[in-house]
């Protein structure tokens, strides 16, 4: 928050709280800037895959019996992506 960074008196951003500080990867920087547009322009499946690229929603999956098949969750099985 704003309250971590301040201006030094020759002009620049001093940062106080290296927690705030995180490396994002190109693919990252993109799916922030596309998740904003996406929003503005209430595209709301094209951020839904933003927020994926972000790893912020898993992909979509189902659970399955030892089968493959479809169920309720409530007895044994496993998560399968679909």
């Amino acid at each position: 928050h704003e309250g971590n960074m301040l201006f030094t008196p020759d002009g620049r951003l001093a940062l106080l709280d290296f927690g705030l500080i995180s490396l994002v990867d190109d693919t990252k920087q993109e799916a922030i800037a596309n998740s904003i547009l996406h929003v503005l322009a209430e595209n709301w499946r094209a951020l839904i895959e933003d927020f994926r690229e972000l790893e912020l929603l898993e992909k979509p999956a189902i659970w399955v019996d030892d089968n493959g098949g479809a169920t309720t969750g409530l007895g044994p099985g496993k998560w399968k992506e679909i």
